[in-house]
């Protein structure tokens, strides 16, 4: 809201203006740390992946008669 409107308002209105704008930035928070959350656990998920396909490889390198 641009500095002239807030200026208009009333003491309610600017706690109300004030109240809202604090709740959309923890809603905006909590979302970019869910976000996160599920990228690191995205990213843990392939790690185990990868490591489980590499231990698969390795044991049936193992098992080949020579």
């Amino acid at each position: 809201m641009p500095a002239p409107r807030l200026a208009a308002l009333g003491p309610a209105q600017l706690g109300f203006a004030c109240e809202a704008a604090a709740q959309y930035q923890q809603k905006q928070s909590r979302q970019q740390k869910q976000q996160k959350q599920q990228k690191q656990q995205k990213q843990q998920e392939q790690q185990q992946k990868q490591q489980k396909q590499q231990k698969q490889q390795k044991q049936q390198k193992q098992q080949r008669p020579r």
